[in-house]
């Protein structure tokens, strides 16, 4: 992947800093996780709603590892499990996808 420079690098800074502070400033707690089950990003009313894991609420950490620290006498079914979800992608390549859904449901909500 390169990296852009000039004005196409500035539009995207300023696009992502405006993505960045859209998300932040929502009532509602956020959590993005990667693929890989990751956090990416997670906004200020989402650490509010679980200060217990807050010093874990850093990009990179993984969802079971938040899961555990917040439910340390869990069955390992509640952290581990996951339902699949199997749908058709509407984009150009006519593709499918799998969503993987948590089974807990610590990870949506609001403030």
């Amino acid at each position: 992947m390169a990296f852009q420079s000039g004005p196409e690098a500035a539009e995207v800074v300023e696009r992502a800093s405006t993505i960045e502070s859209a998300i932040e400033s929502m009532s509602a707690g956020l959590a993005i996780y990667d693929r890989d089950d990751r956090l990416v990003e997670c906004n200020e009313a989402y650490r509010r709603m679980y200060p217990e894991v807050r010093h874990l609420l850093r990009p990179g950490v993984s969802h079971e590892e938040i899961l555990r620290a917040y439910y340390p006498g869990a069955p390992v079914t509640l952290v581990e499990g996951r339902s699949v979800e199997h749908t058709s992608a509407s984009g150009c390549d006519g593709g499918s996808s799998i969503s993987l859904q948590p089974t807990a449901s610590f990870l949506a909500g609001s403030g």
